[in-house]
């Protein structure tokens, strides 16, 4: 049944019945159209979704551990209080994604798009932003403890009271960004 996912656009609650919200299966979604599913509140385990279009789906307090998300879109997706765990999202597309509140940890978002994305009060832990395009990123009180950000665009970026304990900086574009309170650009 999931080799049949391949380019299908299909409500994902359809097609995956949940027992408890939770999927323990190894699962392939690779290069499945899953525009705007409704998986809110589901816990994904062990799953492959490299190329998967999640355009404007909402993922609002799901749970996804041990997902293969490479080149990806969740370009507008909703995230809202979702915990993401050795979640691999590298060149994805998180544009313009609501993901306050987002709980995340290993998360690897190496050549991601997170232009626009709201990170409103998200909390990272040993996370990587490689190449990363944050630019008009919202990430006001957002935590990035032990997060790696190198090459990254954080143009216009708002880090206003965010926190980025042990997070390594380097290589950045900072035209614009704001970290302080007080408006202060860098």
């Amino acid at each position: 049944l999931l080799s049949l996912l391949h380019g299908a656009q299909v409500p994902l609650r359809q097609i995956l019945p949940q027992q408890a919200g939770l999927f323990r299966t190894s699962l392939r979604l690779d290069g499945a159209f899953l525009d705007q599913a409704d998986c809110s509140e589901l816990v994904i385990s062990k799953c492959s979704m490299i190329g998967t279009s999640f355009s404007a789906a909402d993922f609002t307090r799901a749970v996804l551990q041990g997902i293969n998300a490479e080149r990806a879109d969740f370009g507008h997706a909703c995230l809202l209080d979702a915990k993401l765990s050795h979640f691999n999202g590298a060149g994805a597309n998180f544009a313009a994604a609501d993901l306050t509140r987002l709980q995340g940890e290993q998360v690897i978002w190496n050549r991601a798009s997170l232009a626009s994305a709201n990170l409103t009060e998200a909390h990272l832990e040993d996370s990587r932003f490689l190449g990363a395009d944050l630019s008009n990123a919202i990430c006001r009180s957002a935590t990035f403890h032990r997060c790696h950000f190198t090459n990254a665009r954080l143009e216009e970026a708002d880090f206003r009271d965010a926190d980025l304990s042990y997070a390594i900086l380097s290589e950045l574009d900072l035209t614009g960004a704001r970290f302080r309170s007080e408006e202060r650009r860098v």
